[in-house]
Order: C-alpha cells, then sequence, then structure tokens
C-alpha cells in the first residue's frame, strides 16, 4: 500500500514538473524575438526562425487594415518580434520589427524616413522643415488624380527643373496667369506653332519685338527692310520687299 502510495505521488510530481516545464516554456514563447525566414505576400503571412525552430505561417500587424488599408512587406532575414498569446508561436502574430546595426534609417531623431532596398527615400526633417523624395536612377513617379491637382505655396516660389528637360501636355485648354510679369527665356531657338490663329493683345496699345530681322512668310519685315522703286512725293509704298 505505502509503495503504491510513493509511486503515484512520483508521478503526480513528475507530472507536475512536465506542466511546470511547459508553462515556462509556454510562458517564455509569450514575446520572442526572431527573423523571418519565408513570406507569403500575396496572403500576408510569414514565417520566423527563433534559436532552432519555424514558426507556422502567422499574420503581421499593419497601420490600417478596416476600410483604409496599409500593407508594407516585411522581407527575409528582418529582424521581427511575434507576440503568442498562449505561448503558441503557431498562434503568434508579428507586432513590429527591430533595427539592426547594418539596417539603421536615420541617425538623428528629428529625420522621419523611410528607405527602399533600391536606394529610394522618403525623408522628413522636422528641424529643417524640409520633406524629400529621392528617386534613384531609373525610376519613375506617378501621380494619378481623378479630379485634377493643385499646386500651392503660401510663400516663395514654385521651381520645376530636370536636366532632360520638362513636357506639359494638356487635353484642353492651357493658361497661364500671373500677377506680375511672365518671362520666357532660352538659349536655344523658341517656337510657337498653331492650327488656328495667333493673337497678341496689349492693354497699354504696344507690342515691342527687338530683333536684327522679322520675317513674315519669309519676306524681311523688320526695320532693315527696303523698297524698291519709290519716290519721293505722297504715294504709298509697294509691300516688303
Amino acid at each position: 500500500m505505502r509503495k503504491n502510495t510513493i509511486k503515484l505521488k512520483m508521478t503526480m510530481l513528475e507530472r507536475r514538473n512536465k506542466e511546470i516545464t511547459d508553462l515556462k516554456r509556454r510562458i517564455a514563447n509569450m514575446v520572442v524575438v526572431g527573423k523571418i525566414s519565408h513570406v507569403d505576400h500575396k496572403n500576408a503571412r510569414y514565417r520566423v526562425k527563433t534559436g532552432g525552430l519555424i514558426s507556422d505561417w502567422i499574420p503581421d500587424t499593419q497601420a490600417r487594415a478596416g476600410k483604409t488599408r496599409s500593407y508594407e512587406g516585411r522581407d527575409v532575414g528582418e529582424q521581427v518580434v511575434v507576440v503568442s498569446s498562449s505561448g503558441d508561436l503557431s498562434q503568434g502574430v508579428i507586432v513590429g520589427s527591430i533595427h539592426t546595426d547594418v539596417n539603421q534609417v536615420a541617425d538623428k531623431g528629428n529625420i522621419h524616413k523611410t528607405l527602399y532596398p533600391d536606394g529610394t527615400s522618403l525623408e522628413y526633417d522636422d528641424e529643417q522643415n524640409t520633406y524629400a523624395l529621392n528617386i534613384k536612377s531609373g525610376g519613375k513617379f506617378i501621380l494619378t488624380i481623378s479630379d485634377g491637382v493643385s499646386l500651392k505655396g503660401d510663400r516663395g516660389k514654385l521651381e520645376l527643373s530636370a536636366p532632360d528637360g520638362i513636357k506639359i501636355i494638356s487635353e484642353r485648354d492651357l493658361n497661364l496667369k500671373a500677377k506680375g510679369n511672365i518671362s520666357i527665356k532660352a538659349e536655344g531657338n523658341i517656337s510657337l506653332n498653331s492650327q488656328k490663329d495667333v493673337s497678341l493683345h496689349s492693354s497699354n496699345n504696344e507690342v515691342s519685338i527687338h530683333s536684327r530681322k522679322l520675317k513674315h512668310n519669309g519676306t524681311n519685315v523688320g526695320a532693315t527692310h527696303v523698297h524698291g522703286g519709290v519716290y519721293p512725293g505722297g504715294s504709298m509704298t509697294g509691300g516688303p520687299n
């Protein structure tokens, strides 16, 4: 009888030790740090390696996931934090990523920056009040808005510059309006082509053209043009030649 009692107590003790060991394991697995080993961007699921274990496919948290949705995919090798409410990694959720010495983005607290694998960066400096988008060579910036685009600055200038030129295409009217002067300067030629009429209007009743020659349909009509067969008197001259 006594042997049976001792054996029963030992069995109960072993069972309790196993339960305690399992409980410790679960507590230890409630929050773990690991690295992404596999990715499934289509289903937004990942597998995480921690120690010698690889989790099942688990989701990650995003900034928004309702009517307003966002998605930032994670990369293989990215260091992440996994939270499992029951300590079971198969029920875990990736709640965030941890920067490493290799993958630091910014070295100042005032810099809010996103850096992409091709070197493209999106950065805001809240000390300099500067927002910068830098796209590496070969990339494009595409902005599509169904009801139009409005660019407005309260102060200063709006400047567009490009080494290979700027092209503006309008399917309808193109209007330029300024409270001050409008100046067009070119180191090369300036060409104006219209399928219909071209009109120049000045409220001061004066249009000035400064050039060595002025041609109309190939004929010089500028200050240097001359007329042949002209005699002093009240007769009108012929057309320019």
